[in-house]
């Protein structure tokens, strides 16, 4: 995904540009996790804006990925989110988004995002 891309560089508008694009293709794929993980990514890159209640919906597509046990995307996403509340400075969230991150990401052997969160 490129919105991963510009959220990976530090560009969440550029995201949510590529958010906007993303949606409706995700949508018509179904029922697996592409429209759950592009609107999880959306939601990061809102909250890398510090748009108004950015943190709800980021907790709100975090737990519909969690629900649907789309467990590599939750830790990709969980890795994602732990790091924008270090950079918040709010580091017990970061600390427990990423032992949760761990978790869903050894249940599936995702090695890029056990490293990260190990991190």
């Amino acid at each position: 995904y490129l919105a991963r891309l510009e959220l990976e560089s530090d560009s969440p508008a550029q995201a949510l540009v590529h958010c906007k694009e993303l949606m409706p293709v995700a949508s018509k794929m179904g029922e697996g996790n592409e429209a759950p993980f592009a609107a999880t990514l959306e939601a990061l890159a809102n909250a890398a804006l510090g748009t108004p209640d950015a943190d709800t919906s980021l907790a709100q597509a975090l737990d519909k990925l969690d629900e649907i046990d789309a467990q590599g995307a939750l830790a990709y996403a969980l890795n994602s989110a732990a790091l924008l509340d270090l950079r918040a400075g709010r580091v017990q969230s970061a600390v427990q988004r990423a032992e949760h991150a761990l978790r869903a990401a050894e249940r599936v052997g995702r090695k890029p995002e056990i490293a990260f969160a190990r991190t």
